[in-house]
């Protein structure tokens, strides 16, 4: 089903132009923990983002919308739903300053029910996923969970600092294999990001037709 516009047609599920939708690169992935993100405004229609696709590839992973979580109900009432524990990475991996409130490493989280808690994305720019952090004490009063694994990152179509600044969607898939175990069980995510990225360079590579009118190619 696509969303007609006056000058091309949207899908009505992924929200992208018809020409690029993304909805051939979901795969279902079923899971236990609770899983959310907080985008920041100036990624909603970010055409190479992955927040969109792995909300799309996961059975029960919302997104919310905003700089402010006084101004996000939903989220808020979220939050209280359950512990939870915000992804957020070292000071050496995202390259601005920070001061964790309480660590906690996957690898030590081994007896911990996953169906008892969740984890908050934050998806954006590093700076901005930074200043979202920075400007709500509700996010700064959660535990912030941090990977144990050497992971690397295959998003080759936008810059990151390092090899091992993930995507959201990578995230999403190094937090569930950390701590659900099982790690064949999220190959879909690993496969979706391919077909994704595969598509975005094939526009690169000739007309990107993925950004909605007025927005800067």
């Amino acid at each position: 089903m696509t969303i007609p516009s006056a000058k091309r047609t949207y899908c009505a599920r992924c929200g992208l132009p018809s020409r690029s939708c993304i909805c051939a690169s979901v795969r279902p992935v079923a899971h236990r923990l609770g899983l959310g993100i907080l985008q920041h405004p100036s990624e909603q229609h970010q055409a190479k983002g992955t927040a969109r696709l792995a909300h799309l590839c996961l059975q029960d992973c919302p997104i919310w919308v905003g700089e402010s979580v006084d101004a996000l109900p939903d989220l808020q009432a979220w939050l209280q739903a359950k512990p939870t524990l915000l992804l957020f990475p070292a000071q050496e991996d995202k390259g601005v300053d920070s001061a964790p409130n309480q660590v906690v490493y996957t690898e030590n989280m081994s007896d911990t029910s996953v169906s008892e808690i969740q984890v908050l994305l934050l998806d954006g720019t590093w700076r901005k996923a930074y200043k979202l952090l920075q400007t709500n004490p509700a996010l700064q009063a959660l535990p912030r969970l941090q990977l144990s694994g050497e992971w690397q990152s295959a998003y080759a179509i936008r810059k990151a600092p390092n090899i091992r600044s993930l995507s959201t969607l990578e995230a999403i898939h190094a937090v569930l294999c950390e701590l659900e175990g099982e790690p064949s069980r999220f190959d879909g995510l690993s496969l979706a990001l391919a077909d994704f990225v595969a598509q975005r360079q094939a526009f690169a590579n000739g007309r990107d037709d993925s950004t909605r009118p007025g927005e800067k190619r």
